[in-house]
């Protein structure tokens, strides 16, 4: 316990808390910033999602990876090494201007696949570090530092109109140069702190884990749970990541809002998301997890159906994005770790894989999808079909663990 107070322990923690930060400022700048880059690149909707399925591709390869074979591997170094390449792709995106004024969209699909890399190993590997590295204290932890997640997409949208310039396409480079430097910065913090507290980790001695890794490294996708709960995370994730790319864009040609006030929607939507990062915590001591995650999901998939029906009076829609539909399922990222984690403890890497492989799954679909459907019918109705995949994954858990509870009745009665 003492060592979770040193505060070489508190810095780890914190750069934690930025990796997650700069993770998803970068991957939530693409929704404001997409009609400049659509713009500036002379694109289509669907082309604009093409950008996002070609960094998923690179997020999904890893992901599969690292569920096989993450736990071969020192999570710390892993991680450092990730923050570097999303980095390099993030501030490869930024100078695509000032060496390509007239273009360059196949170059940006390839610096967008390097950053897609470097996330997704951020994503699969953190949740496995900090339940190692403060295994007391991984349930508060954890919460917070996916509330850090949040804080980086509340700011996106805000740091996005923030440092373009709406009548210059080419600024749409600016926040990712930007971003990038940041990241740089957060890779060399954690790699310091993270070789300084190594002696004491986990990860010393990496004997232990290897030769568990080499037993069965895809032993959890023998099970109908695992399977249940990716597809779970994948209807979730298609939801969140919809919203996040399109959400902006639905409210400047559906609701008529400007460039900034439509960003202003996505990012009080990810604050009533912060919000409840933060509560969350009290919330999983009371409740069992797949219980909150049936109740706020559902619950949320109503109010953003609302929200998006109430025309263009703004004050109903921003207490439906912020104070329910946005609040309500802030911690369902957190809830689906942790009922994967809970289902293989002894597999903190691959079950952390599996969520993340379903974002990157619903990343490299969903995107194209809302992008080809709004080219021929508009935006609404993409809409509404992102809140059913929202209640489609409160089904599936329900189903699962009706499942689960059923699994351990009949051994009970043996």
């Amino acid at each position: 316990m003492k060592k979770k107070l040193d505060p070489i322990y508190l810095l780890f923690a914190c750069l934690c808390c930025g990796a997650f930060v700069v993770y998803a400022i970068y991957v939530n700048s693409f929704g404001p910033n997409a009609s400049l880059i659509m713009k500036y690149f002379n694109i289509t909707e669907s082309r604009h999602g093409f950008i996002i399925t070609v960094q998923s591709i690179g997020g999904i390869i890893t992901a599969i990876w690292l569920s096989l074979f993450g736990e071969r591997y020192n999570k710390i170094y892993v991680i450092s090494l990730c923050l570097a390449l999303m980095a390099a792709g993030s501030i490869l995106t930024g100078v695509i201007p000032a060496f390509f004024p007239a273009g360059g969209y196949m170059l940006l699909l390839v610096f967008v696949l390097i950053a897609g890399i470097g996330y997704t190993g951020i994503d699969v590997m953190m949740n496995g570090v900090i339940t190692e590295t403060y295994p007391e204290r991984k349930s508060t932890i954890l919460p917070v530092a996916h509330a850090f997640y949040s804080t980086g997409a509340m700011v996106a949208p805000l740091f996005v109109t923030l440092t373009v310039n709406a009548v210059k396409a080419e600024t749409f480079s600016t926040p990712f140069l930007l971003v990038g430097i940041l990241s740089a910065v957060v890779f060399a913090a954690y790699l310091v702190t993270g070789r300084k507290i190594m002696p004491s980790t986990p990860y010393a001695d990496m004997k232990a884990f290897k030769i568990r890794a080499n037993e069965n490294p895809a032993e959890i996708f023998r099970t109908l749970r695992a399977w249940l709960i990716l597809f779970a995370c994948l209807l979730y994730f298609s939801f969140m990541y919809g919203l996040s790319v399109w959400m902006p864009t639905f409210f400047q040609q559906e609701r008529g809002l400007g460039h900034q006030l439509s960003g202003l929607m996505s990012t009080i939507f990810f604050f009533g998301a912060l919000l409840m990062r933060f509560v969350s915590p009290l919330f999983f001591r009371r409740m069992q997890v797949e219980r909150f995650y049936v109740v706020s999901g559902i619950l949320s998939a109503v109010c953003m159906s609302a929200a998006f029906s109430v025309g263009s009076d703004l004050t109903p829609v921003i207490v439906l994005l912020v104070f329910a539909g946005g609040f309500l399922q802030g911690a369902n990222t957190i809830a689906l770790v942790m009922i994967s984690c809970n289902e293989f403890p002894e597999r903190t890497a691959s079950a952390s894989a599996i969520t993340v492989l379903a974002f990157n799954l619903a990343a490299m679909s969903m995107p194209l999808v809302i992008g080809f459907l709004a080219e021929r019918a508009g935006f609404l109705f993409p809409m509404y079909l992102l809140t059913l995949c929202m209640a489609g994954s409160v089904l599936i858990i329900w189903i699962g663990r009706r499942f689960a509870f059923r699994q351990t009745s009949d051994r009970k009665a043996s």
